[in-house]
């Protein structure tokens, strides 16, 4: 069968320009192809997350769209001042309360080096709580003026099934309240009090909070990476860069950081995000982003072949088995067995388009069952349903 190329996302150099530019420091920005893609770069770089982190990058090495540019930094300032702010209020009434927390990505990732204060313009609140203080926290946050998004019946099915409960909102800002990091099932328990136990205060911009240890937000980064790649299909430059980030300006604990992983034996999850973060580094930047020995030493027994699963991605040979063989399957079906995806290709795609494509299967049949299982366990009712 003839492949239909027009209905295949392919790697271009805008893809290839945004890689460079979030992830290679040293990179120098192609004037010319920027000057004729602008609009189309900067529509893939807000679907990748990195918008803010594109333009500062072109404003330091360029002199193009210059006032522009500066116009839209000026605003990310103004609203990550904003965020700040609310989030010295919220930390002054957890301080005051006695409430045990931390903010992790956000903020944090900027304390960490992970990204610029810019970059976290109208982003929502991810605080890790002591579960058992979340009914008193829930109290605070209404009291702060925010609204739970649903009704208490679904809060409680969140609760039971997912790492937190329903968000809240007050106007532009949101807070997701996660009492443990980690889905009903997962083969990995991230919880929340160890987390809370190596905690410190962190500092942005003069103002205070609690930030999560620099090895246990190398962590957390991973495993958001991992839910969102892996099992939500969302392949986003903006995760590979803040792990990027992170290694490359902080000095990580590697010993302290392997003990954080097997304490919550999230081996698997947190390999699967630094050997792909260390593949796209080499790629982009033409050197290693860890040394082997770390991946090495992290690697569980079973990622040889789980990792099989995700063969299609261009940087491994095996062929697929388990949930990913669908996608295989279709696309075979459909272009002749002569096709093959790569990696690459599917982390550069957005997001609309890999959930209507390939209809999120592997976050589906792997996850789909169990939570039907849980929802009889609960009492909960059932509703059988696909998560795009």
């Amino acid at each position: 069968m003839k492949k239909d190329k027009s209905d295949i996302y392919i790697i271009d150099a805008i893809d290839m320009e945004l890689a460079n530019s979030a992830l290679n420091p040293h990179y120098i920005p192609n004037e010319e192809l920027i000057s004729e893609k602008y609009i189309e770069l900067i529509s893939r770089a807000k679907r990748h997350e990195i918008l803010e982190s594109f333009l500062l990058n072109l404003r330091k090495k360029t002199k193009l769209y210059d006032k522009e540019i500066s116009l839209q930094m000026g605003l990310c300032s103004m609203l990550s001042r904003k965020q700040l702010k609310e989030l010295y209020l919220i930390n002054e009434q957890f301080e005051k309360n006695g409430i045990e927390y931390v903010l992790f990505k956000g903020f944090t990732s900027v304390y960490w080096k992970s990204c610029y204060v810019e970059e976290k313009a109208c982003t929502d609140f991810d605080i890790l709580v002591n579960p058992g203080q979340v009914d008193e926290i829930y109290k605070i946050v209404k009291d702060m003026g925010y609204e739970m998004l649903g009704d208490r019946e679904g809060n409680q099915c969140m609760k039971a099934l997912a790492w937190h409960g329903s968000a809240w909102n007050k106007k532009n800002f949101s807070i997701e309240i996660h009492h443990r990091y980690h889905n009903y099932g997962d083969n990995y328990q991230v919880n929340a009090l160890p987390i809370l136990e190596r905690s410190m205060k962190g500092k942005v911009n003069d103002i205070s909070f609690h930030v999560p240890s620099l090895e246990d937000h190398l962590l957390l980064l991973c495993i958001h990476m991992y839910h969102h790649e892996y099992r939500g299909m969302k392949f986003k430059l903006k995760y590979h860069k803040e792990i990027d980030n992170t290694i490359v300006n902080n000095n990580i604990d590697w010993d302290i950081f392997l003990e954080h992983v097997r304490e919550c034996s999230a081996n698997f999850a947190v390999m699967y995000s630094l050997y792909y973060c260390n593949e796209i580094y080499e790629q982009i930047c033409g050197k290693r982003l860890l040394d082997k020995d770390i991946l090495n030493k992290l690697e569980p027994k079973e990622f040889n072949i789980k990792k099989n699963q995700l063969s299609h991605r261009h940087f491994l040979d095996d062929r697929s088995f388990g949930d990913w063989d669908l996608y295989l399957i279709f696309w075979e079906k459909r272009f002749g067995e002569e096709w093959k995806g790569g990696y690459a290709q599917r982390l550069f795609s957005d997001e609309q388009y890999v959930a209507f494509r390939f209809y999120c299967l592997c976050f589906y049949y792997s996850v789909q069952n169990r939570w039907k299982d849980v929802c009889n366990e609960f009492g909960i009712e059932y509703e059988e349903k696909l998560f795009f």
